[in-house]
């Protein structure tokens, strides 16, 4: 049987170290393997995904089936906006104040409350009021 029927060539292998790897690993690194629902709980992932830094896409080019693809390097959400050319020169300086303000201890002690909570939610045993909220959780969601 020629090798490229085996179903052992690239395609089947495991992604290896890159953006989205990297990304996915220190997602899960932070928040773990846990299943959460609710508006609750999707506000506490939204506080812990705001300091992240992520890739953005630079480019991407197609070789017959391959693509490839290149990624800037990662920055955090205030990096990209301070490195954006629309954003005014003024809000850039009250940013940078404000970004030297910070506390690298508090943003820790910050980011392992948030975790707590998650864990407590992913814990916590369903009840039927939460199944009927569902789509209360929606609807608040979407209207945020």
């Amino acid at each position: 049987m020629p090798s490229g029927f085996s179903g052992a060539g690239p395609l089947w292998t495991a992604p290896g170290p890159g953006p989205s790897g990297g990304y996915t690993t220190s997602v899960r690194r932070m928040v773990g393997y846990r299943r959460y629902s609710g508006i609750t709980a999707a506000t506490e992932l939204a506080r812990l995904y705001r300091s992240m830094p992520s890739f953005k896409l630079m480019e991407k080019t197609r070789d017959g089936a391959r693509v490839a693809k290149r990624y800037h390097a990662p920055l955090t959400p205030c990096q990209r906006v301070q490195a954006h050319p629309a954003v005014a020169h003024e809000t850039k300086v009250a940013l940078a104040v404000r970004f030297g303000t910070l506390d690298p201890v508090m943003l820790l002690h910050d980011i392992r409350q948030a975790q707590a909570r998650l864990t407590a939610l992913a814990d916590a045993t369903p009840s039927a009021e939460a199944s009927v909220g569902a789509k209360a959780d929606v609807e608040q969601f979407l209207e945020v």
